[in-house]
């Protein structure tokens, strides 16, 4: 982790891991941040940070201790991510709270990684999802709505 930033290391629990065997995708919800790692019998090895910017960070009443700072303009990040072996899936937001936490934390928007951590692909879905998952070459998305859904659609290929 020497390599990782103390503020992404306090991001651990408000973001998302996916795994393919040694290999490790990083999510940070709040902000568009997501790290590739692998496993090796050393230690794990950062392979490469996607970052956009870097969450707002507020102290907290610890000196030790950062929270996110979730105001209206606070930009979600990646919402969910998922994968399979050959790719990583990030639904991205990239939305405030100005008009509502409910629709910061929806999108029709995927950013498709490969494991070295390289930026292949982005496509856009017809609908809003919160969450999703990946199942023989589908993606299985969930519509948060009055009459909530399970909506999927064959992932394109790469």
């Amino acid at each position: 982790f020497k390599k990782i930033s103390f503020e992404n290391l306090a991001m651990a629990f408000q973001g998302d891991f996916t795994k393919n065997n040694n290999n490790i995708a990083f999510s940070v919800t709040n902000s568009p941040n997501i790290d590739f790692i692998t496993s090796t019998p050393k230690g794990l090895v950062l392979k490469k940070q996607f970052h956009v910017r870097k969450p707002d960070f507020q102290p907290s009443s610890n000196p030790n201790e950062f929270s996110a700072a979730i105001s209206t303009d606070n930009k979600m990040g990646f919402l969910d991510v998922q994968s399979d072996k050959n790719y990583v899936y990030a639904l991205y937001s990239g939305k405030d709270l100005q008009k509502g936490v409910s629709k910061a934390f929806e999108s029709n928007i995927i950013y498709v990684f490969n494991w070295s951590g390289d930026l292949l692909r982005r496509f856009v879905l017809d609908l809003q999802i919160t969450k999703f998952c990946i199942n023989n070459n589908k993606l299985y998305g969930f519509v948060d709505s009055v009459n909530p859904q399970i909506v999927y659609c064959d992932l394109p290929s790469f």
